[in-house]
């Protein structure tokens, strides 16, 4: 009777063991990696892992199938057959990858071009433990600049995702970072606009359960971009060196460092900074910035640098340039600052500060010489805040001697500089003060 028993058991034991050995199905979503492999476009990528798969529908402690993920074996002899044909580049790319070429080699074979028709990255992006080849195309190879993912999984690559961008001309590979708290790697590209200056900073990779791209700044031609968790919540931020302006009518450019920060959604701008500019008009700009900042003091420090640094550049007017008066351009704009020393002082009802200024000036540009009207003017000024004491009646008669004695002054040689820097329309605009 002890038999039938035993054998009993055994089937339920063995019909036990031969489920648990039942095929496991592939993993169709990246498994994000807590310490993930970064490789980038010039090191070889990795080669294999193993990632063990156990089912949730059972709890016994039966060992159950392993599924087996890793790419081609490489094979360093290979090498890549390079098409110019947009039709059959993609597949050239799988096939040389799926035959075991190395992803670092993908490249022209014959003399390379001026510029490289595509750009290589190798890298970690969805946190498996193998490696994506990221390639990112001209405009000038296909009809539009075009950046594919293609993932490896079992033993195999295939592409993953293709990335067109209407507006983008190329986009260049610049390096492989993280970007946010338990995610893996992104692929930083400058992408190039077919029309105009503009380059925009964008991100590739994995992110909401999907292939993404993540605009991260905008800037003009030349910029430099840095990552850094600024305020030490895991997300990092962007930092963009870039240009003021680079388009016809900007006039003189000058360096502005831009910041941008996660938002839950998207990257967007957080402030703008800009380093002492080479120009006399920048420190003019500074001035003015630092006065609508509510600094006072500071805008005086950059109008005393405008006015007495004779070896800052001064950019001329359209009219200065039409006219061949370019050397006209230093001394207007140095006795301009003076002028508005003098009226920040009197705005702030200091008139016992102006008098040394005002006398440095006067020598500076005595009758008869460029920027002597703005002395005519910063005298008038004070006179006239000496009898009734309010700001804007006595600029007011500043303006009005400008108007009566040199109408075209201001229209002439000031603020006409371009719209990336301060601009002036009429005369009364030397006594805004906000």
């Amino acid at each position: 009777m002890k038999y039938p028993i035993f054998l009993c058991f055994t089937a339920t034991v063995m019909s036990i063991l031969l489920s648990g050995c039942a095929p496991v199905p592939d993993q169709l979503t990246p498994a994000i990696s807590a310490t993930p492999t970064v490789i980038t476009n010039i090191l070889e990528s990795t080669n294999t892992s193993e990632s063990s798969i156990i089912s949730s529908q059972t709890s016994t402690s039966i060992p159950v199938a392993v599924a087996e993920l890793k790419c081609p074996s490489l094979d360093s002899d290979m090498q890549f057959n390079f098409s110019s044909d947009p039709t059959i580049f993609e597949t050239s790319v799988l096939n040389y990858l799926n035959m075991g070429g190395d992803p670092s080699k993908i490249e022209p074979t014959s003399s390379p071009p001026e510029v490289p028709p595509f750009y290589i990255a190798v890298a970690d992006l969805d946190g498996d433990l193998l490696s994506e080849v990221v390639v990112s195309t001209r405009d000038l190879f296909e009809q539009q600049a075009t950046i594919r993912i293609f993932r490896c999984g079992h033993n195999n690559y295939r592409l993953a995702k293709s990335f067109t961008r209407q507006s983008m001309s190329f986009g260049i590979i610049e390096f492989v970072t993280n970007l946010f708290p338990s995610e893996s790697h992104f692929v930083i590209i400058r992408a190039t606009r077919i029309a105009g200056w503009g380059q925009d900073y964008i991100a590739v990779g994995w992110h909401d359960s999907e292939w993404k791209i993540i605009n991260l700044a905008t800037g003009t031609t030349p910029s430099e971009i840095a990552l850094f968790d600024q305020n030490m919540d895991g997300t990092k931020e962007v930092y963009i060196k870039t240009k003021t302006s680079a388009t016809p009518g900007g006039g003189i450019s000058r360096v502005v460092l831009d910041s941008y920060s996660w938002n839950g959604k998207e990257f967007i701008l957080a402030g703008s900074n800009m380093p002492p500019g080479s120009d006399r008009v920048h420190f003019l700009q500074d001035a003015e910035s630092a006065w609508e900042q509510g600094s006072p003091l500071l805008a005086v420090s950059y109008y005393e640098v405008a006015a007495r640094d004779s070896n800052l550049s001064s950019y001329w007017t359209t009219y200065e340039l039409i006219n061949k008066q370019i050397s006209l351009a230093k001394p207007y704009q140095q006795a301009y600052a003076f002028f508005r020393i003098v009226a920040i002082w009197l705005y702030l009802d200091r008139p016992e500060v102006t008098s040394h200024y005002i006398q440095e000036m006067s020598d500076a540009f005595p009758h008869g010489t460029p920027g002597n009207e703005f002395v005519l003017a910063a005298r008038e000024l004070s006179n006239w805040y000496e009898k009734n004491s309010d700001f804007f009646v006595s600029c007011g008669k500043a303006v009005d001697l400008l108007d009566a004695q040199y109408p075209d002054i201001i229209r002439n040689h000031l603020g006409d500089w371009g719209v990336a820097n301060p601009m002036y329309f009429a005369t009364s605009d030397i006594c805004k003060l906000k």
